[in-house]
């Protein structure tokens, strides 16, 4: 008996000795990183997250790396997020980062908070204008933003308009090429939300913290159905019913003109 436990003994201080060996071995020595980029900032930054990443593997054994400090060092990038981390053997670990598009411009005491179109704040800056195309981003005022760069967004009805906007930008070719300017009015106690199309049209939303999804897909699929000329004006507004369970939606023409 003492025997076999000497043995078995001897085996695992050999499995030991021979894992701790091949850790050794197998040290990171490089980081490949593959920036998926929209903008020309974005590539300058990349360059020094490469260098970070670098520094945070360096000498780390390639079997015990993990995504952690990766996912540390993006985050010091309010534009990036870990997309994909893969160690390829025997030393080298390959990350993936995505550049999160500016969407929106949400007016705040001066200043733009802008937001890429899940609500993550990228930026707050006294400029509006979108830092890859230098096109407009969608402009939203009456919102009453809270958060850091960084964080996601919070404020009344905010939440709402990001939902709304995600279920319409699935229908149509995303949200910019399509909506102009947002209005919040009194959107904590009910109230509203304003959608200005670019071709002209207006989608007012009431009480948008009711029925959210369901109001989205329904003015999307409005708007959808309207042709060309429709689409230059008029106005389409989305409420419930009284008992708060099924979505009204109607459209009219602008007759003004």
């Amino acid at each position: 008996m003492k025997k076999i436990l000497t043995i078995v003994l001897s085996v695992l201080i050999f499995l030991a000795a021979a894992f701790i060996g091949v850790a050794n071995v197998y040290r990171v020595d490089g980081v490949v990183l593959d920036a998926k980029t929209v903008s020309e900032e974005a590539k300058i930054e990349a360059k020094q997250m490469q260098m970070e990443l670098e520094e945070a593997y360096r000498g780390e054994s390639s079997l015990f790396a993990k995504n952690e400090a990766a996912l540390a060092v993006i985050e010091k990038y309010p534009y990036f997020r870990l997309t994909k981390f893969e160690k390829r053997y025997p030393d080298v670990l390959y990350v993936e980062a995505t550049e999160d598009p500016e969407v929106f411009a949400v007016e705040a005491d001066g200043e733009y908070y802008i937001l890429s179109e899940s609500g993550t704040v990228l930026d707050i800056r006294g400029e509006k204008l979108n830092r890859a195309d230098g096109q407009p981003n969608v402009i939203v005022k009456g919102a009453v933003p809270q958060g850091g760069i960084g964080d996601t967004v919070s404020g009344d009805g905010l939440s709402e308009l990001l939902q709304m906007c995600s279920l319409m930008a699935r229908n149509l070719n995303g949200v910019r090429s399509n909506v102009a300017e947002v209005r919040f009015d009194d959107v904590g106690n009910g109230g509203r939300i304003f959608l200005c199309m670019r071709e002209g049209v207006q989608i007012t939303v009431y009480n948008p913290q009711l029925l959210t999804e369901e109001k989205a897909v329904a003015f999307t699929e409005k708007y959808l159905s309207l042709d060309d000329e429709e689409k230059l004006t008029g106005f389409i507004h989305v409420t419930e019913s009284l008992d708060k369970t099924q979505v009204i939606i109607s459209y009219r023409p602008n007759t003004l003109g």
